[in-house]
């Protein structure tokens, strides 16, 4: 049993029990329309609450996405530039991040390179808005073309000659001519094989030019072209001439056969040389100067020893002795020493007391001595 003045505190009128139902009774329908509303009546409206959360999300992105492009742009300073050279730093400046830049540099390193503007595009972080915000700047020297192979070619040589030669191809069609140095080379006309210029050759020794040789050169090589002097047909017969080899002048030897220019000057010069030709054979002594030549004129030659011009073994220098194509140096010191020693010469054959002239050596140049 409880106290009364207990008792008296849970003593209730009949309306206080009746207003304490009524807020037990409204208690229960509040927290069982929660339950209801969360279960019934959002399960209608997901779809709808999705779709308005996904155009929420989509519109944030854009959001942000704009702001790094804004924020790019304002740390981005453009310069002229060659993407194959440009450093980190350099790409930086031009608004790329770390990462993007490190990307583009491993594509580099890796034997990348960019030939033409529109190949940045081949950069997964270069779109065609930064592309184009790059293009103006972008520096691309001329890419330079493989250099072609050179084409070689066989021409033959036909005179290869200190001065010039101007009539000594009456019988050719086609002559070229190149200064090398300080010599005058005359060539043929170009051929593709070495077997074709070799075919022509012969035909071209037939006709006079026993020296010539081939020689292979680059196709594209610069020639001069002369035309060469073509000879006169006469309906008379051609008479020939004796030759004095002694005497005669360039235009006099031209006149036999295979003997053009060339040969008639080299001739000349020999002879001055040697003061004189005292037999026929001694014209093979000249450089590629052949046997056949020499038969083939045999009949029109002529030798006028006469005209020999002498060397004064008792008065010569030893460089005066040494000019002469038969005396070496050695020779010629050895007479000028021995006369030196024992006085004049008496006779030509006293030049033999010297040990280095021999018997045959002084056959060889006794037309050539007076004491």
């Amino acid at each position: 049993m409880l106290p009364k003045f207990l008792k008296s505190l849970f003593a209730l009128t009949f309306y206080e029990r009746k207003g304490i139902l009524f807020l037990w009774g409204l208690l229960i329908l509040l927290i069982g329309y929660y339950w209801v509303d969360d279960y019934f009546i959002q399960k209608k409206n997901d779809a709808s609450i999705e779709l308005t959360e996904l155009e929420s999300i989509d519109y944030l992105q854009k959001e942000i996405r704009q702001t790094k492009e804004k924020l790019t742009q304002a740390k981005t300073t453009l310069f002229q530039f060659n993407p194959n050279e440009l450093d980190e730093k350099g790409w930086e400046k031009l608004g790329f991040t770390r990462k993007q830049v490190r990307s583009i540099l491993k594509y580099i390193d890796a034997g990348g390179h960019f030939y033409k503007p529109e190949d940045l595009l081949k950069l997964y972080v270069i779109d065609q808005q930064k592309y184009e915000q790059l293009q103006p700047f972008i520096i691309l020297p001329e890419r330079k073309q493989p250099k072609k192979h050179k084409k070689n070619c066989y021409r033959i040589v036909f005179i290869q000659s200190s001065a010039p030669v101007y009539d000594a191809f009456e019988m050719i069609k086609e002559v070229y001519y190149k200064k090398r140095e300080n010599d005058y080379l005359y060539y043929s006309r170009s051929f593709t094989s070495s077997s074709q210029a070799e075919t022509e050759l012969e035909s071209v020794k037939s006709l006079g030019f026993e020296s010539a040789f081939i020689e292979k050169l680059p196709c594209d090589e610069h020639f001069y072209k002369i035309t060469p002097k073509k000879k006169i047909k006469t309906s008379q017969p051609k008479v020939r001439p004796i030759v004095e080899i002694n005497s005669a002048d360039t235009s006099l030897l031209k006149m036999l056969t295979g003997i053009g220019s060339y040969y008639a000057k080299k001739i000349v010069e020999y002879r001055t040389r040697l003061g004189g030709f005292y037999y026929v054979e001694q014209l093979t002594e000249i450089y590629k100067l052949e046997h056949d030549v020499i038969d083939a004129n045999r009949s029109y030659l002529n030798v006028d020893t006469t005209l020999i011009q002498k060397i004064n073994i008792n008065t010569a220098s030893k460089e005066e002795l040494k000019k002469h194509p038969y005396i070496k140096w050695q020779v010629a010191n050895s007479i000028v020493l021995y006369r030196a020693n024992h006085g004049k010469y008496k006779q030509l054959q006293d030049i033999t007391q010297s040990v280095l002239v021999s018997d045959s050596l002084y056959k060889r140049i006794r037309p050539y001595l007076k004491n």
